[in-house]
């Protein structure tokens, strides 16, 4: 399995577009350094798309990803920065998109109404075919080649928002940004899950600078605490490769810097084009 970061920022990107703060400051005069960061979302192999947010048309061209490949898509949760509606309708056809490739939408309710709309005829004008998926829930892609398993993640109640680990090929993934520490349920299930992980992409949104944050989203001790947990519970070791990840704007410093920081703590941070086989 593979998967290439597409994007490892918050909601706002890093620069926000009208912030004149230091971290901003520094990736506006470093466009091409790994300091420029957009809306989180990732491409695992060359068909899974996770997230369908509003910088996925620079992505693509950017991480040369090849459109006409993409067999589904993963949705965390309905914000805009992970759910763009707008770009979800250029797929209509034939005025936006001729014969594009039907693609399984995942995701928990409110997401699947956001696109489907009230009668659902959405996925049908977006060449999408709906694929509800809840937490605790095991579902297997029509190819055979992926199983999906969906938790509850701590982040906005109202978007439904799920965390995902992905197994292909013998080889199991943990998708975990927008979440702060996950519920006493989602827990439970995660220990009782049977995964082994092989890697593991885990929010650090507050990163060094808002540590301890832990609603929502989590800073650095947080994260550090939550992959003890999931070594804990045997999901994961020591050494199973980690990677920070939705990296908001105030807290997050220069990209040397967090290295300087994380590696010794056997953390990875993301940057935009980071790709990672295993």
């Amino acid at each position: 399995m593979k998967f290439t970061v597409l994007g490892s920022g918050g909601s706002e990107g890093v620069p926000s577009l009208f912030c004149t703060c230091a971290s901003c400051e520094h990736a506006r005069r470093n466009p091409e350094s790994p300091d420029y960061r957009r809306c989180t979302s990732y491409l695992i192999d060359d068909d899974t798309l996770i997230d369908f947010g509003p910088d996925l048309r620079e992505q693509m061209r950017l991480f040369y990803v090849d459109y006409a490949k993409i067999r589904r898509v993963l949705n965390t949760h309905c914000h805009g920065d992970h759910l763009n509606l707008e770009l979800i309708g250029r797929r209509g056809s034939p005025k936006f998109a001729l014969n594009p490739p039907v693609l399984d939408f995942y995701g928990d309710d409110m997401p699947q109404r956001c696109v489907g709309g009230e009668k659902g005829g959405g996925f049908a004008y977006a060449s999408m075919r709906s694929c509800p998926i809840h937490p605790g829930e095991r579902l297997t892609t029509p190819d055979g080649s992926m199983e999906i398993f969906a938790v509850r993640a701590d982040h906005d109640p109202g978007t439904t928002p799920l965390n995902y680990i992905l197994t292909r090929g013998g080889k199991s993934l943990l998708i975990a940004n927008d979440t702060g520490w996950w519920s006493d349920e989602t827990w439970e299930m995660i220990r009782q899950c049977g995964y082994k992980l092989d890697a593991a992409i885990i929010d650090c949104y507050g990163a060094a600078r808002n540590p301890d944050l832990a609603k929502s989203h989590m800073g650095l001790n947080v994260y550090l605490k939550f992959r003890t947990r999931l070594i804990e519970y045997g999901l994961m070791t020591e050494e199973t490769p980690n990677f920070a990840t939705h990296f908001e704007h105030h807290s997050v410093c220069p990209h040397e810097e967090l290295l300087k920081i994380m590696t010794p703590l056997n953390v990875t941070p993301c940057y935009d084009g980071l790709t990672f086989e295993f």
